[in-house]
C-alpha cells in the first residue's frame, strides 16, 4: 500500500464511517424527530418576540425551527427532549446536544476526512481537492464516487458495525 494510486486504509476506513453515519442517522431520525414535534405540539409555543413580527400568529411545530423559539422556550424543549431521549438510549455529551444533529455534523466531518483521504489517491486525487468540491452538488457527486470506488474494499456492514461498538463511533 506504499504506491500512492493505491486504495489506502485510511481510504477505506473513512468510507465505512460515512457509511455507517448514514446508517445510524436513518435509523435514529424518526425517533428523534418523533419526540421533538410531540414536545412541540404540546407546547404550543410562538417564535421569539422579536420574530413574531415575521411569523404572525404561528406556532413552532416543526423541530427543523425550534431555533424560532424564545430562550425560556428554547429551554424547556431541550428540557423536555432529554427523557424520550434517554428512553430511546441515544447517548449525548451534553443534555443540551440534539443526538440527530451530533450525527449530521460527525457525518460532516467524516464525508470531510473521506475526501482528504481520497485526494491522497495519485491518479484520481485532484478531483476530491477543494477546488473540485466548491458546491454543494460537487462535494455530494466526489462523495458518491469515492464511495463508488471503494465499495469493493469495504467490509461487509456487520463487521463495521461490531468494530464501532468495540471502539464508540468516535
Amino acid at each position: 500500500m506504499n504506491d500512492k494510486s493505491a486504495i489506502t486504509a485510511e481510504m477505506v476506513a473513512a468510507a465505512e464511517m460515512v457509511l455507517a453515519l448514514h446508517a445510524y442517522i436513518r435509523l435514529i431520525e424518526a425517533v428523534v424527530q418523533g419526540y421533538q414535534r410531540k414536545i412541540l405540539l404540546d407546547m404550543q409555543a410562538r417564535p421569539a418576540k422579536d420574530l413574531r413580527q415575521f411569523f404572525l400568529n404561528s406556532v413552532v411545530l416543526d423541530e427543523t425551527q425550534a431555533y424560532l423559539l424564545g430562550d425560556a422556550d428554547r429551554a424547556r424543549f431541550i428540557i423536555e427532549c432529554n427523557k424520550p431521549r434517554e428512553a430511546a438510549g441515544l447517548l449525548v455529551e451534553s443534555p443540551e446536544q440534539c443526538p440527530l444533529q451530533v450525527a449530521r455534523n460527525q457525518l460532516i466531518d467524516a464525508e470531510s476526512a473521506l475526501l482528504a483521504a481520497m485526494e491522497q489517491h495519485r491518479r484520481v486525487g485532484y478531483l476530491f481537492g477543494p477546488g473540485m468540491v466548491s458546491t454543494i452538488t460537487h462535494r455530494t457527486q466526489m462523495l458518491a464516487l469515492a464511495v463508488q470506488m471503494l465499495t469493493p474494499h469495504i467490509r461487509d456492514a456487520e463487521s463495521i458495525l461490531r468494530d464501532l461498538v468495540k471502539k464508540g463511533m468516535r
